[in-house]
């Protein structure tokens, strides 16, 4: 029998010496991607409205 995921097994660790990767090309380029592409195809309408009715 397989073991169950759980969040409890993710060990996270948090440190302030990463780097900034906010200029990085390659994130840019996904960034500009995801957009493109959202523009394209549209947004799920389902998930506009949980996002809404999360807000009231």
């Amino acid at each position: 029998m397989s073991k169950r995921f759980s969040l409890s097994d993710i060990k996270v660790k948090v440190s302030s010496k990463l780097k900034d990767r906010s200029n990085d090309p390659y994130f840019i380029k996904k960034a500009d991607e995801s957009k493109a592409f959202l523009e394209k195809v549209g947004f799920p309408k389902e998930l506009v409205n949980l996002k809404t009715k999360s807000n009231n």
